[in-house]
């Protein structure tokens, strides 16, 4: 098993490309979330007050540090 990120990540035994695909396509959603929600000039807690969730909540997903709900992410487009 490889023993830095890289490795790991390429390391078939590891993770498989089923699990990179729903990893990157993760990434690149609140990547898009977070550009769109800077590019309208609004506040995390401005965003997070418009969609009816916390701000934590929303600082938790753009820091990746939670699974995004399909629900949240309705509530937040």
């Amino acid at each position: 098993m490889g023993t830095n990120f890289n490795e790991l990540w390429n390391d078939p035994n590891f993770i498989d490309a089923s699990q990179k695909a729903k990893i990157d396509f993760e990434v690149s959603l609140i990547g898009k979330m977070i550009e769109a929600r800077e590019r309208k000039g609004l506040s995390q807690r401005q965003l997070a007050d418009m969609a009816g969730i916390k701000q934590p909540a929303l600082a938790r997903l753009e820091s990746m540090k939670a699974t995004p709900q399909i629900d949240t992410l309705f509530k937040i487009l």
